[in-house]
């Protein structure tokens, strides 16, 4: 057993949405991480975005602060709530996830390390993150869309030109302060955001040698019976991030997808909210 004095200055944040915190995957990998913890507990920051409220007790290695919000605005809401925890309870740093992450069984280790390693000139630790074997993050970044990287390397990485999402990351709560927290008009894309006006302040991030699985929601529009709704969503915020930065590439990148969508599901409703959207 280990014991780390790293711990004391993170926030854990889970944010999940119609399931239980037993559940979810993240959750249930942290859990297993922490079982050789020597006489530590760790604070998790749980923000609920589920229509129905669940209960949840602290444990001997576990101090829960749960917030629930049924009314489900993202992630971005959550995180900058979760920020303002954690400068009350006088902590350095939040390491930010969804429900659908797998931990393997190093990661606070990996994640204190790397705390120890980087100097003031770095605010974000990163892991590497794959869906279903495929590297998604960090990415290449341009035209206001993600494109796959082949090869990572680890330690500095400059954020221009580059992106991450957000399940996973460390930051430290002060700079996310300075950029004026995450964008909450932004259900989708607040990661690309928060890093296109992080690297006006910070050159680079932190990458570290840590593979983190991650189901991608967005990569699943189309399979479910809320598709419908979820692409709305992901509408809006494409509407909103090219307003925001006087740019039509996200409006090209939406239409691209609902004409994917069309051919895959042969309903038009995704042609037809992309075509709301432009009017």
């Amino acid at each position: 057993m280990q014991k780390l004095s790293e711990l004391n200055n993170i926030l854990f944040v889970i944010v999940i949405y119609k399931r239980h915190i037993s559940q979810s995957e993240t959750f249930i990998s942290l859990q297993k991480c922490i079982c050789d913890l020597f006489e530590q507990k760790i604070d998790i920051y749980i923000y609920d975005n589920s229509p129905i409220p669940q209960d949840i007790n602290n444990n001997n290695k576990i101090n829960f602060i749960y917030k629930h919000d049924p009314s489900n605005p993202g992630v971005s809401k959550a995180y900058n709530q979760a920020c303002i925890e954690a400068e009350k309870m006088g902590k350095q740093w939040i390491l930010i996830f969804d429900q659908d992450s797998t931990l393997p069984l190093n990661f606070i280790y990996t994640y204190c390390n790397a705390i120890n390693e980087v100097g003031h000139d770095v605010n974000v630790i990163a892991p590497i993150i794959y869906h279903k074997n495929i590297l998604i993050s960090p990415c290449r970044y341009f035209l206001h869309r993600g494109f796959r990287l082949y090869r990572i390397k680890y330690g500095k990485l400059i954020i221009k030109g580059h992106s991450l999402i957000n399940s996973g990351l460390l930051i430290k709560v002060k700079s996310i302060k300075e950029i004026g927290y995450f964008d909450e008009r932004l259900f989708d894309y607040s990661d690309h955001d928060l890093f296109l006006r992080f690297s006006k302040k910070n050159k680079y991030i932190k990458v570290i040698d840590l593979a983190i699985a991650h189901e991608l929601s967005v990569l699943g529009i189309g399979n479910n019976v809320d598709d419908i709704y979820r692409f709305k969503k992901l509408a809006l915020s494409s509407s909103h991030m090219a307003k925001k930065y006087s740019t039509y590439y996200p409006y090209l990148w939406l239409s691209y997808r609902a004409i994917k969508l069309f051919f895959v599901t042969k309903k038009i409703a995704y042609i037809q909210e992309v075509v709301k959207i432009l009017r």
